[in-house]
């Protein structure tokens, strides 16, 4: 039961703040993975770019503010 409600909020939210995401972000984004986020690094070494910036953010959620996340939720949902 609990998975069916993070299910059904996660698809809510997804679709309220999947347009602010960068088009360049690929972690955990529908339709985008590893091999989207390698093929668009491939392309840009073609361009001439020269740095990759790859970050983990393996802890982050431990440490997110909850009081300040529903704050900025309750603004848009």
């Amino acid at each position: 039961m609990d998975r069916m409600v993070q299910q059904a909020i996660a698809q809510v939210l997804s679709e309220v703040y999947e347009p602010e995401f960068s088009e360049h972000s690929y972690g955990f984004r529908p339709g985008k993975g590893a091999h989207d986020a390698l093929r668009q690094c491939l392309a840009n070494a073609n361009e001439g770019y020269d740095w990759v910036v790859d970050m983990d953010l393996e802890r982050f959620f431990d440490t997110v503010n909850h009081s300040k996340l529903i704050q900025v939720l309750s603004e848009k949902v």
